[in-house]
């Protein structure tokens, strides 16, 4: 279409810009007009059926390039998928985010995060931490604690690639108590067992997931 003006094009049929979102001509242009659009290969999903809200952005041709997803599911390699929720092997999922991990021989999870307080705070912290909406967290037991201790290796992996605080080669309360005014804890470095009194300082807590 070379040396050839607009009226000309126009009357061959070059009507169209193009210049739509997501859209690109067919061959060659003529005077910067095409005969035919087509939309960008990424525009490739109608955005319509179960978890789905719509498309994201503008469309090219009745498709887009992204959908928005309903509530408890997320965009994720080109579709609307169900978010998980609950136990899933190793993991604890809340809306598809990783709240809790175990090993195999554990029968609970342990919270990503952990905190520092006296027995009696830490308790509260403890039974306060939600894992996911209702469920929420307790202080671990002794028997619970040597069992972190026996999988501190393996258990510091799963949080660390679960955006997770790793456990600390420190004292952790645990929900036993002592004689009068002592609670009892277990130390990570070497997994022994001693009671401090219950106001005698600050020391670690993880809350722990028994029931889901």
């Amino acid at each position: 279409c070379i040396g050839i003006t607009a009226e000309q094009c126009t009357e061959l049929g070059f009507t169209y810009t193009c210049s739509g979102t997501g859209e690109i001509g067919i061959g060659k242009d003529c005077n910067g007009k095409y005969q035919s659009c087509t939309c960008d290969s990424s525009y490739q999903y109608t955005c319509s059926g179960t978890g789905y809200t719509g498309g994201y952005g503008a469309a090219c041709g009745g498709k887009y390039a992204a959908c928005s997803c309903a509530d408890g599911y997320e965009w994720k390699d080109g579709t609307c998928k169900q978010q998980l929720n609950g136990a899933q092997g190793d993991l604890f999922y809340c809306n598809g985010i990783v709240v809790g991990v175990k090993t195999a021989d554990m029968d609970f999870y342990i919270s990503l995060q952990e905190s520092k307080k006296e027995w009696s705070l830490g308790d509260k912290y403890c039974r306060n931490y939600s894992f996911c909406s209702s469920l929420k967290g307790s202080l671990p037991s002794r028997e619970q604690l040597t069992k972190i201790y026996h999988n501190q290796a393996s258990l510091n992996v799963l949080l660390s690639n679960n955006g997770g605080t790793k456990l600390s080669k420190d004292w952790y309360w645990s929900s036993q108590s002592g004689f009068s005014g002592y609670h009892c804890g277990i130390t990570l470095s070497d997994g022994s067992l001693s009671c401090i009194l219950s106001d005698g300082g600050e020391n670690y807590v993880r809350p722990v997931l028994i029931w889901w």
